[in-house]
Order: C-alpha cells, then structure tokens, then sequence
C-alpha cells in the first residue's frame, strides 16, 4: 500500500511491502493474488503467467503510479491524475462514472460477485465466466476492474511490463491439465486503446 505522510512540505510518501514477496517473481506473486479472489475446488486453477522478474519490480511500477497520482492531486480526493498538463479526466472518461462506479456498458453482476464487490472470495466457477466478461471491458485485471485508482495502476504496470519489458501477461484457467480458458488483457482492442494516454510515462 501506499499512504502520503502527513504534515509536510513537499509530499513524503510510505510504501509498505509486504515482506514474502521479496522472494516471489512476479508470476508467482500474481497468481497467489489472484487465487485469493476465488474459493478452490477440486482440481481447477488459476494461474498468471507473467514471466520471472522479481515480484518486487511489479509491486513498484504500481505503487510508482499511485504516487504520481496523489502527488499531482496534491493529496486531495479526485480521479487519476498522472501528468500536471493534461486533463484529469483523460485516463477514466468513458470508462468510469465516480471513483468505484464503472459506466453502464463495463457493469456486470459478475464484478458485483467477485471479492471486489462484497469482500467475498467468488466460487471458482465464477472465473471462467467473469474473465471472458473481463477480456471485453478495458480493464486488465479483476483487481483493476475495482476502482479507478487501481485501474490506472494496472494498467500502467502491465504496460511497462509487456511492452517494455516484453514479459508476458496470461490469465490461464485450468481443469488439471486441460487448458478451460486463456485470456491475454493486453492484446485486447479496448485495453490497446488506452496505450496512447500513458506512452509517455516511459519515454
């Protein structure tokens, strides 16, 4: 998590790491969470395949985001706020109506389940269903479909990571060793669409 110090001049921020990821990569790291959205059972799995880097990499590209945002909000409540010559609204317009309310079209029961939704871990037989539902929305991931704030991050994480690093990024959902469903967030149209708006974070 990442949390403005209060009662300073110039913005003094604290990020807190949990610490067992020290030794996870990211893929591992990924996966871990995003099981934790789901309640097992049986012999289906979930996992991410997002390549070897060290966990601790992905966890600062998204913290870095959060940072940048609150820094150029000045700490106040608002939409993203990643670039100080740009509207405010450029990362969310079409997407999201207030902090945690997605547009009509990106709404879904199936968000309304998930651990996002009531705090509750989904049944596994949600997945399926809730990453197709996902691969047509321009969020890329469950946990970026939570908020506006964690979208951006999300987004702006995976970014770097595949397309700068160009690691992989794959949700796969299996039944033993039958492959279920495979999506891959960042090849989606409405997920690419976004690319333009934060290029030049990384230029």
């Amino acid at each position: 998590m990442t949390s403005k110090e209060p009662g300073t001049g110039l913005p003094v921020f604290n990020i807190v790491l949990r610490a067992g990821l020290l030794h996870e990569n990211i893929s591992e790291f990924l996966t871990r969470k995003e099981r934790s959205y789901y309640t097992a059972d049986g012999d289906v799995s979930i996992s991410i395949e997002a390549g070897s880097l060290p966990a601790v990499l992905y966890v600062l590209l998204h913290e870095s985001v959060h940072v940048l945002d609150i820094s150029n909000r000045l700490g106040e409540e608002g939409m993203p706020k990643l670039f100080t010559d740009r509207p405010a609204d450029l990362l969310i317009n079409g997407i999201w109506e207030s902090s945690n309310t997605k547009v009509p079209a990106y709404q879904s029961p199936l968000f309304k389940m998930s651990w996002f939704g009531d705090g509750k871990s989904a049944p596994i037989g949600a997945a399926e269903p809730t990453y197709r539902m996902l691969a047509q929305t321009p969020f890329v991931s469950s946990y970026g479909s939570s908020n506006w704030h964690e979208d951006v991050a999300e987004l702006a994480a995976c970014y770097y990571l595949t397309q700068k690093l160009d690691q992989p990024y794959r949700i796969v959902l299996k039944r033993g060793n039958e492959l279920v469903y495979s999506l891959s967030p960042m090849d989606g149209a409405l997920v690419r669409a976004r690319f333009p708006q934060i290029t030049s974070l990384f230029n």
